[in-house]
């Protein structure tokens, strides 16, 4: 049986963490369009520092393009499914504001061609992650993202687009 989520949202998968295309599902808030959202976004980007900014708007607060039911089942399904608390699973990116904060589509608002980011912010898991794939590369395992993998690698992120995708590599088959 699909929940809400899953029959109300196109999705695309790998290894386990599903990114979202937009749907008739994603519902904007009717607060403020879009460009209010945007220049409102922007007065605060010269009120406040970079933490109390990312807090307000990247870790905390409501999903501009999902009702918060469908909002909680997606970070609920992603929490059961890797075994996290549901604060440990964040929708980022233009599908959180409304609009992106990506240098390159910088203020450009959540459209047609837009994604749902799911972000989970586990140090268990990343250390899983992270042992299994210096397991995987000490076996003189390699893969085609291993450059890209390590790009993000070192900025933080454990993109699971990035990890190996052979089936010696476990956690692409989960």
């Amino acid at each position: 049986m699909m929940s809400s989520w899953e029959s109300a949202v196109s999705r695309k998968r790998f290894s386990g963490v599903a990114v979202l295309g937009p749907a008739q599902a994603c519902v904007a808030d009717k607060r403020m369009n879009v460009a209010d959202d945007i220049s409102f976004f922007r007065a605060e980007l010269l009120q406040r520092g970079v933490d109390e900014l990312v807090q307000r708007h990247i870790t905390s607060g409501d999903c501009v393009t999902l009702s918060a039911r469908l909002y909680f089942d997606l970070k609920a399904q992603v929490a059961q499914h890797f075994g996290l608390h549901i604060s440990e699973v964040l929708i980022v990116g233009s599908a959180k504001l409304g609009f992106s904060i990506a240098p390159e589509k910088r203020y450009r608002p959540f459209g047609e061609t837009s994604d749902i980011d799911v972000v989970i912010c586990s140090t268990a898991l990343f250390d899983i992650f992270w042992k299994d794939v210096f397991d995987y590369c000490a076996r003189g395992e390699t893969w085609q993202a291993l450059g890209d993998f390590r790009k993000y690698l070192f900025r933080g992120w454990m993109r699971p687009d990035k990890l190996p995708l052979e089936r010696s590599f476990q956690q692409s088959q989960d």
